[in-house]
């Protein structure tokens, strides 16, 4: 599910890049795997590069971001009551 979130945010960020080429470059410099029983894996920079994508989305109000990874984080909105209601059809994930 991961792997999902990051190659959607690659997607988003370089449309044209994920393509079977762009797949094929990832599995190829052993970025991305999948073993045989359909376990992912990625190398960190590729989770570290998707973690500062969603961070983009709001650098000052974490509330807003379509995830969050910082435990800190996610104390302090479900403190503060800054949930917001989130549909799973947002364009922010995945179909």
């Amino acid at each position: 599910m991961i792997v999902e979130h990051v190659l959607w945010n690659l997607f988003l960020l370089k449309p044209k890049f994920l393509t079977v080429t762009g797949l094929e470059t990832l599995l190829e410099k052993a970025l991305i795997t999948f073993s045989n029983n359909n376990q992912e894996q990625m190398h960190a920079l590729i989770q570290e590069m998707d973690w500062e994508i969603v961070r983009q989305e709001s650098t000052k109000d974490p509330s807003r971001r379509s995830r969050l990874y910082d435990h800190e984080e996610v104390y302090d909105v479900l403190k503060n009551n800054m949930v917001r209601e989130i549909s799973t059809n947002s364009n922010n994930f995945p179909s």
